[in-house]
């Protein structure tokens, strides 16, 4: 899955956006996107109503290692059915 979230709150928009990167692993999804607006189809949270979620299906391929599903799958030439974080990982 990937996920886009958007918050209502100014603190809250800026503490998503300051760990975006880690937001992936902190959801288990393959990917996260903090957006301006998570969009139409977006979900209001219950226990934290300034954030908003869009949950859809992750774009790509999975990767044989870690399990996500990634774009970077296969952009190793020696490692075709890794993702580029695995590929660094495995040699």
């Amino acid at each position: 899955a990937a996920v886009d979230l958007s918050a209502d709150d100014a603190a809250l928009a800026a503490l998503l956006r300051k760990h975006e990167k880690d937001l992936p692993a902190f959801f288990i999804v393959s990917a996260a996107t903090v957006k301006d607006d998570a969009g139409p189809d977006s979900v209001q949270g219950t226990d934290v109503p300034a954030l908003r979620v869009h949950a859809r299906k992750a774009g790509g391929t999975k990767c044989a290692r870690c399990w996500n599903v990634l774009e970077s799958v296969g952009a190793d030439a020696a490692h075709k059915d890794l993702c580029r974080r695995c590929a660094a990982i495995v040699g």
